[in-house]
């Protein structure tokens, strides 16, 4: 056991998964000698993946999976700079997700095509993705850009069954052309809708003595995965005739 946490560091570096492993093998080593880590030990293998460990309940409430990441996460949070595009803003997303307690990647560095940045919430079923149009500088999604948000949409849903799914473009959109046809849930987020929630998580993380607070805390100022951001439903915007 001493050896799986002196070296927990490097083996969470090299895969998240073995390391929830590792740590659930602790658990049941501190079970058999009477450690009083084992339920903390428990519960951080359980923000990794809930098959490695068990939540810790306070009054009767279970702890949130994004909590518990929040209060395992140990790198300090990084001053991000929106104003950044390209696939520093993919990064800088991809990142601000992993603070925020979700599991958080970039489909489309592993497969060509696929979304820019994608955060799921495993214990409240919910995946939302996040199509980059930062760049753009015409504020009207084309055909072409509404088609290839559909397959987003088919990508989420081939690979998340059994989940709330929610798309959004994020850049300055104000309509799209009046033949495509967008899906129900694509929706679009400006770059300060980004900016204001990276703003506000630093709110829970100034709880982490508190821990048994940062839930509530969570709702009160709705950082939890579907309360993020407005909706603002594509299909709602204008159409526009394209000459």
């Amino acid at each position: 056991m001493s050896i799986i946490l002196k070296y927990e560091g490097e083996i969470g570096r090299y895969s998240k998964p073995i390391l929830g492993l590792y740590l659930s093998i602790a658990v049941i080593c501190c079970k058999e000698i009477s450690d009083v880590r084992a339920e903390t030990l428990s519960a951080r293998a359980y923000g990794i993946n809930p098959i490695f460990g068990k939540t810790v309940s306070f009054e009767g409430k279970n702890r949130s999976m994004q909590t518990q990441r929040i209060i395992d996460f140990s790198s300090s949070i990084p001053k991000f700079d929106w104003g950044i595009t390209g696939k520093t803003f993919d990064e800088n997303l991809k990142i601000l997700g992993e603070i925020f307690g979700f599991t958080s990647n970039r489909p489309e560095q592993k497969e060509k095509g696929t979304l820019d940045v994608c955060w799921c919430d495993e214990e409240r079923k919910i995946v939302i993705g996040f199509e980059n149009k930062v760049d753009k500088t015409n504020k009207i999604l084309s055909k072409t850009e509404i088609d290839q948000c559909s397959g987003h949409m088919n990508w989420l849903t081939d690979n998340f069954i059994g989940y709330e799914k929610v798309l959004f473009i994020v850049g300055d959109i104000e309509g799209y052309h009046d033949l495509a046809s967008p899906h129900k849930d694509l929706s679009h987020i400006d770059i300060s809708d980004i900016a204001r929630i990276s703003d506000k998580i630093s709110l829970a993380y100034a709880k982490k003595t508190f821990p048994e607070q940062i839930d509530q805390l969570l709702l009160e100022n709705n950082l939890i995965i579907n309360k993020l951001f407005p909706t603002k439903k594509v299909i709602d915007s204008k159409k526009v005739k394209f000459n």
